[in-house]
């Protein structure tokens, strides 16, 4: 089992941050254009416990692969938890939380998750932790940039 962990700090009301993420729609907005992420679950509700959310990525090689999730937990204003029920991973388990303070809100994720193919599949936690690492740099900056921090839209797209 692997552990990865990302944190950012915006300069917004802890409502309008909880608001933008709980909206599943949002998320597109926050995966880079190379991973080709096409929502399958059309819809304008914030999230709830026991929501699933389907959509179609190509993580490796361009291979289109769907991914669903599901929301396992909440507490409104704090953190949510998904994880997916299909897709790449053996086992994936997203926690996502949210802490005011006087600079702004923390946005801190942890995913606890283990690769596919046992052994064989442990030889490409080097690749995962480097793909995981360019989606949470272009996701800092989209943030940024839709909490109007950044002016670098340019800069949001990762090879």
């Amino acid at each position: 089992m692997y552990r990865y962990h990302s944190e950012i700090r915006l300069d917004a009301s802890l409502e309008d941050v909880w608001d933008f993420f709980t909206r599943p729609e949002n998320l597109e907005r926050l995966t880079p254009p190379s991973m080709g992420m096409e929502m399958l679950t059309k819809t304008e509700e914030k999230m709830q416990i026991g929501q699933t959310i389907s959509y179609r990525v190509k993580p490796l090689l361009g291979l289109p692969m769907v991914w669903k999730a599901e929301i396992e937990a909440m507490e409104s204003l704090s953190f949510f938890i998904d994880r997916q029920l299909e897709g790449p991973y053996a086992y994936w388990r997203h926690i996502h939380r949210f802490e005011e303070s006087e600079d702004g809100v923390l946005c801190s994720d942890d995913i606890d998750y283990r690769l596919p193919f046992g052994p064989l599949g442990r030889l490409g936690n080097g690749f995962i932790k480097k793909q995981m690492d360019e989606l949470f740099q272009y996701r800092s900056l989209a943030l940024e940039h839709e909490f109007g921090q950044s002016p670098r839209l340019q800069e949001l797209s990762v090879a």
